[in-house]
């Protein structure tokens, strides 16, 4: 299924269809209702590869974007959350972008990250482990350049950008070694 999802006719097919009002519709219920994030998460976490994801760049006729599960504990609540986002490796690094589409306000998860000192677990490729994220710091070398690749692979991200007053925060991805006695996210 995932293979038959890549290939470039389905995609333009699929773009087509999504851009037009049940495709949005669709796209729609799947971002914007709880019931459809929980039914992505479950489609990465069994494949590896979202829908929403997927819809996003047919519609948007970009490449495929990786996806990972960060996982993470809610700030407020102490309850566990997992989220799937798009994630670059640029070099060596695994870096992701707290977009939210472009709006005024950080998503959920970063808050949740930043409270727990970067501490984490990541899912990518099925494969669950801990890791640690970093903010890059706005004005950085590192961030100019990593902000400077992710633009040439996704330019919608620069579309978001413009969208809002806030410099999106781009976050650097290492792994942790495996922890002994402590409990999981």
């Amino acid at each position: 299924m995932v293979q038959l999802l890549n290939r470039t006719p389905h995609r333009r097919i699929a773009g087509a269809a999504l851009r037009r009002r049940p495709g949005r519709a669709f796209i729609t219920w799947l971002a914007g209702t709880q019931r459809g994030r929980k039914v992505d998460l479950a489609v990465v976490k069994l494949t590896g590869k979202s829908l929403m994801t997927y819809s996003f760049t047919a519609m948007n006729s970009l490449d495929n974007l990786d996806v990972l599960i960060i996982h993470t504990i809610g700030r407020k609540t102490g309850e566990p959350r997992s989220t799937a986002i798009p994630y670059f490796r640029v070099d060596d690094g695994l870096y992701v972008i707290a977009s939210a589409g472009g709006q005024d306000a950080n998503p959920a998860w970063i808050h949740n990250l930043r409270a727990t000192q970067g501490v984490s677990e990541l899912t990518i490729n099925r494969i669950r482990r801990p890791s640690v994220g970093t903010e890059l710091p706005a004005n950085s070398e590192e961030r100019t350049r990593v902000w400077d690749r992710i633009i040439s692979i996704a330019p919608v991200f620069s579309d978001y950008q413009s969208k809002t007053t806030r410099i999106l925060p781009v976050i650097r991805f290492e792994d942790l070694p495996p922890h002994r006695g402590r409990g999981k996210l």
